[in-house]
């Protein structure tokens, strides 16, 4: 029953997506899907839409990591959900802890856990499920560090990259580093290039970190940013995440969404091609 959801069997961050409202668009969408796709195939992949996900609904991506214990044994470990929000397509703001029912969270552990068990070998399996009050709907699975995870950098005793580290050369994880670290919520909200004349890549110049974290210091902020270093922007391209903390989820956005912004400012792009 339309509408369905169309997309490529391998992407990422939403390319080649396509939500399919009537039978006349499939051979287009079909086509844009394939075009799109990582790798060549004639397969796509053909998913349920869930109307109620915009209203009553959140996104949540479920850690779980596949690692030796102190006994040498492998086992599978699961994180606290990291709820996130998507505009658009691609990665846009998450947090930890995620606002849903107890039940929900359960369950979403349990799906990465029996799905990492499945899959077996060791690192990080990343879950993308869709949470409809507390009814969990799986949508797909990522073997790695996931974009979404990286708020676990500020919240987790152990991030993200320090479990897939950890796991893949047999050193032990314990319970104590998939916890919390720190009360109250851990916001990640990314830090885009500016929009550019073309679509081109150009060099960047300068990232004006001193001019963050004096801003930060002056409106008294609890938050952080993390330049990730890229040499070359173009449109819209990842450059970084903003990292705002409160005791109430809303605040902890608003914070890293105005550092976000400040960041995005501080970005200076040579304006001749790269």
């Amino acid at each position: 029953n339309l509408p369905v959801i169309v997309k490529p069997v391998m992407t990422s961050s939403g390319h080649g997506t396509t939500i399919v409202k009537d039978v006349s668009q499939l051979e287009d969408v079909y086509e844009h899907a394939l075009s799109h796709a990582r790798g060549r195939g004639d397969e796509v992949i053909v998913e349920r839409y869930l109307p109620q996900l915009a209203t009553v609904g959140t996104e949540v991506t479920q850690i779980a990591v596949r690692h030796f214990d102190e006994n040498k044994k492998i086992v599978t470990s699961v994180a606290p959900p990291v709820e996130h929000k998507r505009p658009g397509a691609t990665f846009h703001e998450s947090w930890l802890p995620a606002n849903i029912s107890d039940r929900a969270k359960q369950t979403c552990q349990e799906c990465a856990r029996r799905i990492a068990e499945y899959i077996g070998g060791l690192g990080v399996f990343a879950l993308e499920l869709f949470v409809v009050e507390d009814v969990v709907y799986n949508n797909e699975v990522a073997n790695r560090p996931h974009d979404t995870g990286m708020i676990t950098r500020w919240m987790l005793n152990m991030d993200e990259g320090a479990m897939m580290l950890f796991s893949t050369i047999g050193l032990p994880i314990t319970p104590f580093d998939l916890k919390l670290s720190r009360s109250g919520y851990g916001v990640a909200h990314v830090v885009l290039a500016p929009n550019l004349a073309d679509e081109g890549s150009h060099r960047v110049k300068r990232f004006d970190a001193n001019r963050i974290r004096t801003y930060i210091t002056k409106k008294g902020y609890d938050g952080d940013v993390w330049y990730f270093g890229k040499p070359d922007a173009y449109s819209g391209r990842r450059m970084g995440l903003a990292v705002g903390f409160d005791s109430n989820v809303g605040a902890a956005r608003k914070i890293a969404e105005d550092i976000a912004h400040l960041a995005e400012e501080s970005i200076e792009i040579d304006n001749a091609l790269g």
